[in-house]
């Protein structure tokens, strides 16, 4: 079927229908094809768009999809893009030898030569837990979106788990203390969101109104 822009408009005005509302939303979608029949299809459509957006933004119900979908957006996605950049940058640097932090430490004194070895040695793992961590970044996304707290939780405590090791190895060879802080900072908010949403998701599932 051909995506026209007024069936792309009512894809994303059910999609921004929570479950309570899917008797609704499939009278949406019925009236929207006799809409369409009638040449009134985008116009129907973008009502339905700006409804479903002020109901998201007036219940308690529509306020969770909301932050869900914040979270996944403004900090997991780019929490990922950052770790899998880095990952790139990493590679690039170890593939071409081209590493300039490497370079200096090479040039200096015995400890620093030291660290240089230790440095060529952990790259690769580091390298490795940058992709890992910036996938499972990916996945915690899509799973608090779709509200699989379990699955979320779980891949929560592996990014832990990464991090802790990835900042014991960083400190030790190439002490940053500024992408550190930032790396905590992120990781503390995303720990705090998830029990917090899933609190949230479960409240709002005993509740009997929105």
């Amino acid at each position: 079927m051909r995506r026209t822009p007024a069936r792309i408009a009512m894809t994303a005005a059910l999609a921004l229908m929570h479950e309570r509302e899917r008797d609704w939303a499939e009278a949406m979608a019925i009236e929207f094809d006799q809409a369409e029949c009638d040449g009134h299809g985008l116009g129907f459509a973008l009502g339905c768009v700006t409804v479903a957006l002020r109901r998201l933004a007036t219940s308690s119900a529509g306020w969770h999809v909301l932050t869900r979908y914040g979270l996944a957006l403004v900090l997991l996605l780019p929490m990922a893009l950052f770790h899998l950049g880095c990952a790139v940058h990493g590679l690039r640097y170890w593939l071409f030898d081209t590493d300039p932090y490497l370079a200096v430490l090479e040039a200096g004194n015995a400890g620093q030569r030291m660290m240089a070895v230790a440095y060529r040695s952990w790259s690769p793992v580091i390298m490795v837990g940058l992709v890992t961590l910036g996938t499972l970044h990916i996945l915690i996304a899509w799973w608090i979106t779709a509200c699989d707290w379990r699955r979320a939780g779980r891949a929560m405590i592996l990014a832990i788990v990464i991090v802790a090791g990835l900042m014991f190895a960083i400190a030790a060879i190439h002490p940053t203390p500024w992408g550190m802080a930032l790396q905590g900072i992120a990781l503390i908010a995303e720990i705090l969101a998830v029990p917090i949403l899933m609190a949230w998701d479960r409240r709002q599932t005993r509740s009997p109104i929105g």
